[in-house]
């Protein structure tokens, strides 16, 4: 249980400092989202780009799901190590329902995406000239113009930072649990 606490306090650290990384790209995009119109911005389009995807945290719980499934959670006498092995397990429950919504979200955010950037167009004319000319030939680079479609993404793009910054704070309380865990199984079981 121990060697899974650890590798899951590696990686939730990881995914953490992926997630904040992004956070620029959020801020970008709040400071410039009303020039995609207008015309094809660099900063804007990078940082559209830029919050695609993220590194999500895949629990290490093999050790966890056989103590639950095999009924031997009954076996723990100290009431540190159960309650906190039971704590653990409820926070990743909750991080894994966030993520889910959080999947979704991103899901049809990256769909309104797809319905508006034309990214294949913007390419082909760096390709052939530069960013400068494409940032200054007044192409927008949009497949569709409507306002209410573009205020929709924008919407999406502030929801979907939203539920990012839940995951985090789970992520967070994750990591501060598995760090916990770790020095209550230690002290419990004489383990170093």
């Amino acid at each position: 249980m121990i060697e899974d606490l650890k590798i899951d306090t590696a990686n939730l650290q990881l995914s953490i400092q992926n997630f904040k990384k992004q956070d620029v790209y959020f801020d970008t995009i709040a400071l410039l989202y009303n020039e995609l119109p207008i015309h094809y911005n660099r900063s804007l389009r990078k940082s559209l780009d830029g919050i695609i995807g993220y590194k999500d945290f895949f629990p290490s719980d093999k050790t966890l799901q056989q103590l639950k499934n095999a009924g031997a959670m009954r076996l723990i006498r100290n009431k540190n190590a159960a309650d906190g092995i039971m704590t653990y397990d409820a926070r990743l429950k909750e991080y894994e329902k966030s993520l889910n919504v959080l999947d979704d979200v991103f899901t049809k955010m990256h769909d309104l995406r797809m319905q508006i950037l034309d990214v294949t167009s913007v390419e082909k004319d760096i390709e052939k000239t530069s960013i400068d000319v494409v940032e200054n030939n007044g192409k927008n680079y949009l497949y569709n113009q409507d306002k209410a479609l573009l205020g929709n993404y924008y919407n999406r793009i502030l929801t979907y930072r939203l539920l990012r910054n839940i995951v985090v704070r789970r992520m967070n309380t994750l990591l501060e649990n598995a760090t916990q865990l770790i020095i209550t199984l230690q002290k419990s079981y004489d383990i170093e």
